[in-house]
């Protein structure tokens, strides 16, 4: 295996150069970059969703909260097809809509976890720190948005650079 890779040292390279461009673009147009991880993040949200529900209804002769576990699929769906749909208005409102998201699931997490036999504690901690992530993003909406792309962007560049580097070292 280490044989190949050093074959193809130059794969490493060219991926390595690749994402030094894509983290220029981001740096260079954060906005596009904000938009497009709108659309990818309504994706998301989307197959959640229709995870959620085919889990639900796994569930239903087992769990007794299984409707609640349908209803959170259902509001992921919906959210998904909000962010896919309204993509520039969602960049406005985007803090919002992941906040409240998070606020109703880290809610069902707190009110599921007193019904729990196992893990109760452990649930009732993911809910609870889940509503207070949730609402420091609703109410600081920079944590979100040109913040985010521009951590990413500097994580692709970094990432971009190492594999440049490892290339030249293997060859």
């Amino acid at each position: 295996m280490e044989n190949s890779i050093s074959k193809n040292w130059y794969m490493l390279l060219f991926r390595g150069i690749i994402m030094i461009l894509l983290a220029g673009l981001i740096l260079m147009s954060p906005g596009d970059a904000l938009l497009t991880y709108v659309l990818y993040i309504g994706l998301g949200y989307l197959f959640a969703g229709l995870l959620r529900i085919i889990q639900a209804f796994q569930a239903k002769g087992h769990v007794d909260a299984w409707g609640s576990i349908a209803m959170e699929g259902v509001f992921d769906i919906v959210l998904g097809f909000i962010l896919i749909a309204h993509p520039g208005m969602t960049l406005a409102i985007i803090p919002f809509l992941i906040g409240f998201w998070g606020a109703i699931y880290g809610f069902s997490l707190i009110v599921s976890s007193f019904s729990e036999k196992e893990n109760k504690g452990m649930k009732l901690l993911a809910g609870i720190l889940t509503s207070i992530f949730a609402l420091i993003i609703m109410f600081n909406p920079l944590l979100m948005g040109m913040t985010l792309v521009i951590w990413v962007g500097i994580m692709i560049l970094v990432a971009g650079l190492f594999n440049v580097v490892i290339a030249f070292k293997i060859k």
